[in-house]
């Protein structure tokens, strides 16, 4: 389930909302974001929500994320096409440090978090569809690309 404002079609203004439907209903199946576009959301915010589709979905939240692909969202939410890739590597840096149970102080252009954690949510671990044996950090190039993944 992809985050899509302003095309016309598909309009999913917030991947959680339907995936949180779609947990009140199954049991078993993985409920993933096809991708949440870092650049219009605030990073706690955003774990946050997501934290707690893990618990209502009993740890089946997998999160997706990217830069956002549509320059009609990007231009509506007055987010520079140009910059989207380096907020998602700003945004994705404090998300993973936050789903780590970290505290977490960061200051970019477009967010400030000071001494934030999140309370409960779900056990991260990091893969990539690109480098897969490569250490975490190195995700945040796969992120960039639109293809990195942040699962349970």
């Amino acid at each position: 389930m992809g985050e899509h404002h302003f095309a016309g079609y598909e309009i999913v203004a917030s991947p959680e909302l339907f995936l949180a439907a779609a947990a009140e209903r199954t049991s078993r199946i993985r409920l993933g974001t096809g991708v949440n576009s870092l650049p219009y959301h605030q990073p706690l915010i955003l774990a946050d929500r997501i934290c707690r589709l893990d618990q209502q979905s009993r740890g089946r939240a997998l999160l997706g994320v990217g830069p956002g692909q549509l320059p009609s969202d990007a231009f509506m939410m007055g987010v520079d096409p140009l910059r989207s890739r380096e907020m998602t590597a700003d945004s994705l840096d404090a998300i993973v440090r936050l789903l780590r149970g970290e505290t977490v102080t960061a200051a970019t252009e477009w967010f400030a978090l000071e001494e934030t954690r999140r309370f409960a949510g779900p056990d991260a671990a990091f893969a990539s569809l690109r480098r897969p044996e490569e250490h975490v950090k190195v995700l945040i190039r796969p992120g960039l690309a639109g293809n990195a993944v942040v699962p349970r």
